[in-house]
């Protein structure tokens, strides 16, 4: 996980100040919408991992705020400490649209 985190930081780097309302492959996204998607998507699951929800829902609210990239990094960060710190790793886990062994490797 620490390598893929560590790319995408480095994708993340890449964007300028202008590059955020640029048009995504996505219909209907612009970069910092999936950015912001990819944030979500990531604080969702470390709330799970922790055990704090065992209904995980991303947020549709902008949660990069004013500096985009501290956004991602925070929540990389966080989701780094919480899967691997995590005591219950050895387990099932099921959300609404799928479900997965979790173990450490």
């Amino acid at each position: 996980m620490s390598a893929a985190l560590a790319l995408v930081d480095g994708v993340v780097g890449e964007i300028g100040g202008g590059d955020y309302a640029r048009p995504t492959p996505c219909a209907g996204w612009d970069v910092r919408a999936v950015l912001n998607h990819v944030v979500a998507t990531t604080a969702k699951f470390s709330q799970y991992a922790l055990g704090h929800t065992t209904s995980p829902r991303t947020v549709h609210d902008d949660v990069l705020g004013t500096d985009p990239r501290a956004s991602f990094r925070a929540a990389t960060k966080a989701s780094t400490i919480a899967w691997e710190n995590d005591v219950r790793l050895e387990s099932k886990r099921s959300v609404p649209s799928a479900v997965w062994c979790v173990h450490r490797g």
